[in-house]
């Protein structure tokens, strides 16, 4: 989602620690033999299992932490809106589609490419 219009996510992204970041563990799993004990989507539904059932009081302390008032109706409402564009995109049509040009084709085509007059 285009950053002025995915307003939920600012203050995750704006916040100067790292906890809210995806970061590169090829090396702690390569070197370490790290391996996860639970898959990030197994992780994922037991996180969202326990906040339904468990959830933080709005307007409480966690939202006011978070920076995240909670307000899934309208995140709803952002996420249909987003998609309902993207499905939008593809009624654009080019009477001539662009395509690649020699300048992002393979370096050794280019030395096969007539010259420039």
């Amino acid at each position: 989602m285009p950053w002025e219009f995915a307003r939920p996510a600012w203050p995750m992204i704006m916040q100067p620690l790292p906890t809210h970041r995806v970061f590169d563990i090829c090396k702690l799993k390569r070197d370490l033999g790290y391996r996860d004990l639970v898959s990030p989507p197994e992780a994922l539904a037991i996180t969202a299992r326990w906040y339904t059932e468990n959830p933080p009081p709005p307007g409480g302390e966690t939202e006011w932490v978070l920076q995240d008032p909670f307000e899934y109706e309208a995140e709803d409402r952002l996420i249909a809106i987003h998609q309902e564009g993207l499905a939008r995109l593809s009624e654009v049509r080019f009477k001539q589609p662009p395509g690649i040009g020699l300048s992002h084709s393979d370096p050794k085509s280019q030395k096969q490419r007539p010259p420039i007059e």
